[in-house]
C-alpha cells in the first residue's frame, strides 16, 4: 500500500470516529409531553388515624409543573429528571428528590403519579425509573 492511500485510509477511519463520538455527545433529541396527574388524595400521608396533606411542588428538568397541568419539552436520549418537595407541618417535616427516567422511545405522551407506598414515590407511565437521589431531609430531632 502507498503512502498516500495509507494516509487515505487513515483520515476515513479518523474521520468516522470523529463522527461517532459527536453523535454521543449530541444524542437524539424530541419532544413529549408531560401531565401532572397528581391529586390531593396521592399525597396524603396517614399517621396516628389521621391523614396529612403535604405542600408539594414538582419539576421536569427544572421547569415547575403545576397540578392537573401539562408541560410540551424537549428531552435528550430519553432520560428526564423529575423533583418533588413536599413539606409537612409548615417545614417541620420536609424533603426533596430527584428521580431519574428512562422514556419509552415510541411515547410521545406521559403521566406523572404519585405513591408514598411505592419506592420510587413518583410513577411515569411509559418509562422506567433508572435512579433517585435525596437532596434534602429535614424531621425535628
Amino acid at each position: 500500500m502507498n503512502k498516500g492511500r495509507l494516509i487515505g485510509v487513515w483520515l476515513l477511519f479518523f474521520s468516522f470516529s470523529i463522527i461517532g463520538t459527536q453523535r454521543t455527545i449530541i444524542g437524539t433529541q424530541r419532544t413529549i409531553t408531560i401531565h401532572n396527574q397528581i391529586t390531593k388524595q396521592m399525597l396524603g400521608y396517614r399517621k396516628f388515624f389521621k391523614t396529612f396533606y403535604p405542600s408539594f411542588k414538582l419539576s421536569i428538568n427544572n421547569k415547575p409543573l403545576l397540578p392537573g397541568k401539562s408541560l410540551r419539552m424537549p428531552v435528550t436520549n430519553n432520560q428526564l429528571d423529575i423533583r418533588y418537595d413536599y413539606s409537612f407541618a409548615n417545614g417541620m417535616y420536609k424533603g426533596g428528590k430527584v428521580t431519574q427516567f428512562k422514556l419509552n422511545p415510541k411515547s410521545s405522551e406521559h403521566a406523572v403519579t404519585f405513591s408514598w407506598g411505592n419506592k420510587w414515590r413518583l410513577q411515569l407511565d411509559q418509562a422506567t425509573p433508572i435512579s433517585t437521589k435525596r437532596l434534602y431531609t429535614k424531621n425535628p430531632s
